[in-house]
Order: structure tokens, then sequence, then C-alpha cells
């Protein structure tokens, strides 16, 4: 598949979420230490339940806490695909990472 056809079909899959209001942007997301209980809290916290952590680079805390929680997952911004953006009802986004794809999706 067109690199060009990827972008678009992303960029539509964010809009939508965007359209329907699925998308939460918090300043920064940091765990001290991969505990799932930790993140766990968070997202209750939050009011997610099925939501993909999008992060702007790899996060060795964020990725092992949250593996063990059903209906969470973790991308990368460089790893996002079409499927992930639609397997999910919630999109959970750092400011670094809406830069990061700023960056990616402008170049």
């Amino acid at each position: 598949m067109p690199k060009k056809a990827k972008w678009q079909a992303l960029s539509s899959a964010l809009a939508a979420k965007l359209s329907d209001k699925e998308v939460v942007i918090i300043d920064n997301l940091s765990i001290a230490e991969p505990k799932t209980k930790a993140l766990k809290s968070l997202l209750n916290n939050l009011g997610l339940k099925n939501v993909l952590i999008i992060i702007p680079e790899k996060d060795g805390n964020i990725e092992l806490s949250a593996r063990n929680i059903p209906g969470v997952g973790v991308s990368r911004v460089s790893e996002l695909n079409v499927y992930s953006v639609i397997k999910f009802e919630k999109l959970l986004i750092t400011k670094a990472a809406v830069e990061k794809m700023k960056e990616a999706f402008s170049g």
C-alpha cells in the first residue's frame, strides 16, 4: 500500500475519533515503576476502559504496566496504524505524542 494512502487512512480514522469526542489529550503520562495497579487507577480516574494509549516514544514502564490490563493497548506514534485506532473505543494521547504526529503528518 502506498505511504500516502496509509497516512490518509490514518488521518481519517483519527479525525473520526476526534469528531466523535473519543480522544482524551493529557499533558504528560509517566509512571515511576511498571505497576499495572498505578496505570489502572489512572485510567479509572479518567473513566477510560477500552483505550489505546498513544505515546511519543518507547516508555517501558507504560508498556509493561498496560500489557496485563484487558482492553488497554499502547502504541508509539511511529507504530500507529488504522486498525489499532479503530479497535479501541477511546484514545489517550499525550501532548508530546500530538506534536510528534504533527511532525510525521506534515513531513
